[in-house]
């Protein structure tokens, strides 16, 4: 498998595309699982996974709080996200979400058992 952050999906639906071209080629034996991560409730492409629907809906714009936190990862509209979403689907990957809290807590304990300066710089 290979994890991404999603927001607007162009990395996610890049990163399929380049092992889709290697696989052609012969360059690699099979495509990894994709798998998407973003922000609890604030992102099209892993709202649209978790109820399974067809294509990559918007979201209501005053829906979206942006914290320090979760700035990179939010979105009310995903640029590729019709494309990270089939490839995800494609992969028999999967999307989930994280709250702030959550977040923060993973960085901290990589911080703490890897000695990376994972936090950002208000927390």
């Amino acid at each position: 498998a290979v994890a991404a952050p999603v927001s607007n999906g162009t990395t996610l639906a890049g990163i399929h595309r380049g092992f889709l071209s290697l696989y052609r080629r012969g360059k690699t034996s099979r495509i990894p699982r994709m798998v998407a991560g973003s922000t609890y409730g604030k992102n099209p492409i892993v709202h649209s996974f978790l109820k399974d629907l067809p294509h990559c809906v918007d979201l209501a714009p005053s829906s979206i709080r942006e914290t320090p936190t979760n700035e990179p990862l939010i979105n009310w509209h995903s640029i590729d996200g019709d494309q990270a979403l089939a490839a995800i689907r494609k992969t028999n990957g999967w999307a989930a979400d994280a709250s702030d809290k959550a977040m923060r807590d993973t960085a901290r304990m990589l911080r703490d058992r890897e000695g990376l300066n994972v936090l950002p710089a208000s927390t």
